[in-house]
């Protein structure tokens, strides 16, 4: 195997991973009675108080995900 080889497989299992524990703790919070705030929540809670952000995460998912020019594909 190639020294580099391993890298992407880490990658993806960290952001499999990553994923998971995001989940896990969204449940976890959405069905607790300690309070403990959702993420959907947070964000809601954040981007009251700077709109900014809302504006900013669509630039960022928009420019993410506009159809461009694919070259060799």
């Amino acid at each position: 195997m190639a020294k580099g080889a391993l890298a992407p497989h880490v990658t993806a299992w960290v952001l499999v991973a990553l994923v998971v524990a995001v989940i896990l703790y969204d449940t976890w919070a959405a069905t607790s009675v300690a309070g403990a705030p959702t993420i959907s929540g947070f964000f809601r809670a954040v981007s009251a108080q700077y709109p900014i952000l809302s504006f900013a995460l669509g630039v960022l998912v928009g420019h993410l995900l506009w159809p461009g020019v694919t070259q060799g594909v």
